[in-house]
């Protein structure tokens, strides 16, 4: 198999994904699939994705935290097509960090983001709120939106 990058799977290469995904110690085949967090090293084993227990420690602890410790076959599939490619994983998972659903990124969002995006893509280099506002504001409303976020998370990531 290929390394995922950002693209659509043919048939073959999904049913390939979709059993690694059904092959994780924690799998259970209930509402479409999923797996447990304490899958996360095999995860990334599976996929060719080097990572340090720390970095491991973060991606479990993020799964606890807010998606109740599992991933869906789905949520596996769609990180899938983007897990190589930092800024196009970003923007494609940034609906994430807007926990309240208002569309804008607020401090803690922000801070969230960062500890995160850090342990996933060490090139993430940590920023105070007020110089992100003043990067990523686009349209001067004092505020971040998602897009303007998924905008400044490309040029952060090219520098």
């Amino acid at each position: 198999m290929t390394n995922p990058v950002s693209r659509k799977y043919t048939e073959e290469e999904l049913e390939k994904l979709k059993e690694v995904f059904r092959n994780f110690p924690t799998f259970k085949n209930e509402e479409g699939g999923f797996c447990s967090s304490s899958d996360c090293a095999a995860w990334c084993a599976a996929i060719g994705l080097e990572r340090t227990p720390e970095q491991i420690a973060e991606y479990k602890r993020y799964r606890d935290k807010h998606y109740g410790g599992i991933i869906t076959m789905a949520e596996f599939l769609n990180t899938m097509r983007n897990i190589h490619d930092t800024p196009k994983w970003m923007k494609a998972r940034a609906w994430c960090w807007d926990k309240n659903g208002d569309g804008f990124i607020s401090l803690e969002e922000l801070e969230e983001f960062l500890t995160y995006t850090t342990s996933h893509d060490p090139r993430v280099k940590g920023v105070d709120y007020e110089t992100f506002v003043k990067e990523a504001d686009t349209n001067g409303d004092g505020k971040v939106s998602i897009d303007e976020f998924c905008t400044w998370i490309e040029k952060h990531l090219a520098k």
